[in-house]
């Protein structure tokens, strides 16, 4: 996903749309953000079959809690420009 992310800046930076130190700022904040993402999906789903063993609890916490609290954490980093 972050290969395809970076990739898509990749193209943008090619036609003149974005900077060089744009995308090599985008490539960074991106790996931080999957690579949090990543851990908070990991951890947070060992703990909540254990405290509620429902799949859609477990989606909610685990898919968009972990998402949502990974972009709030690398948003305090920078800005991800768009491409």
């Amino acid at each position: 996903m972050w290969l395809a992310d970076v990739a898509v800046d990749a193209v943008a930076w090619y036609r003149g749309q974005m900077r060089t130190a744009q995308l090599q700022s985008n490539a960074a904040l991106k790996l931080a953000k999957f690579s949090l993402s990543g851990v908070l999906c990991l951890s947070m789903g060992s703990v909540v079959p254990f405290l509620y063993p429902h799949y859609l609890v477990f989606m909610a916490v685990e898919q968009l809690g972990a998402n949502m609290l990974a972009d709030l954490l690398v948003a305090k980093l920078g800005t991800i420009e768009p491409a």
